[in-house]
């Protein structure tokens, strides 16, 4: 059932990223990167296999790496920290500690796969192009970067190729290398390459900002007057809808600048006045959330980040200290005590017996972990369909669709056989019919605890701060932890996202991978804290948030922290003086919920901001 999960993954995005054309072969999608009986045995499940390499083949066919979650080697742990340390020492300008970084790491890497070499010389021509290094040596080093994996795409067109955005960034890099040469014919080829490249293929939309951001900022410097601030406008509105800061203060400055010296020499419209003075309000806030929580945003750049990743050697142990038992008895049956012991301190990666070890876990017995398995990739995209449309909370659209697939996957039997299908069902079941009031807040805790119990049956008489969850696990989690706080049973709301978050905390990689839905729960848990009264440990929850957020390169959750800062405030105000007051922090942080909302367009947090104001402050 589960063995050919990833297969149907890249299946659906190598026929969903063709909007409606012919499908990229398999020879295309691993062009430069490997062979396809290299990729028929990863899509098998036969072999272990290196995220940084699945992660790449994801992004060739539009898919954010977050469609899976995935099982690591130690080595791959400690590559992917590395390069985090070397992209970290970029950030801080620490360039003399960046190259010995770079040089380590090429030497230990230099028989492994084209992708780290390919990152080593991208990195190297960033240091330079910040060092001010020549031009001329900048793209000799991009060009040799790009040809690791990408061969003849200047004489090819764009939606001929099936490229990745780490790819297209390495362009878009050698384009703003000809601007500052001051080739811009050749410049403006390349990025209207890219641009055009971006328009012929469909990308989750967490992965366009990542170079299209940078390649209308580019092409707002080799343009001129109402086309660069097309362009300029263009990487904004990307960043808006997709709550991305990568790249959003050098395009809000660029756009400012041209508005400026079209206002000098032609004049503006008051709509065109109007919209200079609301962006460079949505600016300035931005900036001034940055500076109280002390992280710089003027040069945020993207990159490369795992998300949903454990290590196998320390879930293993995890999972047996959870279980409270020697290795012996963990492993009995599986393989020796001595096999096993190498097997979780690292030393060695389990093959053969890796099937076997992650049953004994109850995992789906797989490298990659899909969201769905055993289905075709129709009902793959059927499933992302309705996550999409309950986030954008259209539950009745959500509701429907949900149905259809439950019935295929109830014909096909793939709900009985499958415990984390099962699971799916009822989770999201429990969350529409909530959504749409057909059942109350007891009902919809019940059914998320039957829904848990399908994958953790212990549940909940044992503490799962010790154990790994997944992500769906971590989902139904915080959603039962919602519903005690609806039912102002803070207490256990807290120790249920205090447990999720310990589980997390407890992990090798936690700091250096991004978790989905992490985020929401922390502001969740800040909301919980507050509503239980504890307003100044809520307030410090809400800037960890904010802080955590913009270093992630993130707007998504910007507004709920910065209300729940000024609502705590109310209740402080409201507790001294037995009223509610005006205070400027009270009003300004409200104000920059406001405008975080109106950036995200989150209508129902306008509204509710704009009746909470009236109705306080009238």
């Amino acid at each position: 059932m589960y063995r050919k999960d990833i297969k149907t993954v890249i299946d659906y995005g190598r026929t969903w990223s063709r909007k409606g054309k012919k499908v990229y072969s398999n020879e295309v999608v691993v062009q430069g990167m490997g062979t396809v009986k290299e990729l028929y045995r990863m899509e098998s499940g036969d072999m272990a296999m290196e995220k940084l390499l699945l992660d790449r083949i994801l992004h060739r066919v539009g898919l954010d790496s977050d469609m899976m979650e995935m099982m690591l080697s130690d080595e791959d742990v400690e590559r992917y920290k590395k390069r985090i340390q070397i992209f970290q020492c970029y950030e801080a300008k620490e360039y003399e500690k960046m190259g010995q970084l770079l040089l380590e790491y090429q030497e230990e890497t230099n028989q492994c796969s084209v992708l780290h070499q390919q990152f080593v010389q991208i990195m190297k021509a960033k240091q330079m192009s910040k060092t001010k290094q020549n031009w001329n040596d900048i793209v000799k080093i991009l060009t040799q970067a790009l040809q690791y994996t990408v061969r003849d795409w200047e004489t090819s067109a764009p939606e001929s190729l099936c490229l990745a955005w780490e790819e297209l960034e390495i362009i878009v890099l050698l384009a703003i290398c000809y601007r500052k040469k001051r080739m811009y014919r050749k410049a403006l080829y390349y990025l209207q390459w890219v641009l055009q490249y971006s328009k012929t293929h469909k990308m989750e939309k967490e992965l366009r900002p990542k170079f299209l951001a940078l390649t209308y900022l580019e092409l707002s410097k080799i343009t001129h007057d109402w086309d660069a601030l097309y362009y300029a406008k263009s990487g904004i509105l990307l960043l808006y809808e997709s709550a991305c800061i990568n790249y959003l203060i050098p395009l809000q400055n660029r756009y400012l600048y041209l508005l400026g010296e079209i206002e000098r020499r032609k004049g503006l419209t008051k709509k065109q006045r109007r919209d200079g003075r609301r962006l460079q309000e949505e600016r300035d806030v931005l900036l001034q959330l940055a500076k109280e929580v002390n992280v710089t945003i003027e040069e945020k750049e993207a990159i490369p980040v795992y998300k949903n990743a454990y290590a196998i050697p320390e879930t293993l142990r995890r999972y047996r200290n959870y279980l409270g038992i020697s290795q012996e008895e963990f492993c009995e049956g599986v393989c020796s005590q001595v096999a096993y012991s190498k097997i979780e301190t690292g030393t060695v990666v389990p093959k053969r017996t890796f099937t076997k070890l992650m049953q004994r876990m109850g995992l789906p017995p797989a490298y990659a972990i899909t969201a769905l398995h055993g289905v075709t990739n129709n009902y793959m995209g059927q499933k992302i369909e309705i996550n999409r449309l309950l986030r954008q909370y259209q539950y009745k659209e959500a509701k429907r669709s949900m149905q259809q697939l439950e019935e295929v996957l109830r014909r096909k039997r793939l709900v009985e056989n499958c415990p984390r299908n099962h699971q799916f069902i009822l989770m999201t079941n429990a969350i529409i019919e909530k959504a749409v009031g057909k059942i109350s807040s007891e009902e919809k805790r019940n059914q998320l605890i039957l829904a848990l119990q399908q994958t953790i049956p212990e549940y909940p008489n044992k503490d799962l701060s010790k154990r790994m969850l997944l992500w769906q696990e971590a989902m139904i989690l915080n959603n039962i932890a919602a519903t005690y706080m609806e039912c102002e049973d803070y207490e256990r709301a807290t120790e249920i996202w205090e447990m999720v978050q310990n589980s997390y905390k407890c992990s090798k990689l936690y700091g250096f991978v991004e978790y989905e839905g992490y985020e929401l729960m922390q502001a969740n848990y800040a909301s919980c804290i507050g509503s239980a009264g504890d307003y100044f440990q809520s307030t410090k929850l809400c800037y960890e948030n904010i802080q955590h957020c913009l270093q992630e390169g993130s707007m998504e959750f910007l507004e709920r922290a910065c209300y729940g800062i000024a609502w705590n405030r109310e209740q402080e105000i409201k507790q001294e003086y037995g009223e509610l007051k005006k205070e400027t922090a009270c009003l300004e942080k409200l104000k920059q919920a406001e405008i975080f909302s109106g950036i995200l367009n989150h209508t129902v947090m306008i509204k509710f901001l704009k009746n909470h104001l009236k109705k306080a402050y009238n």
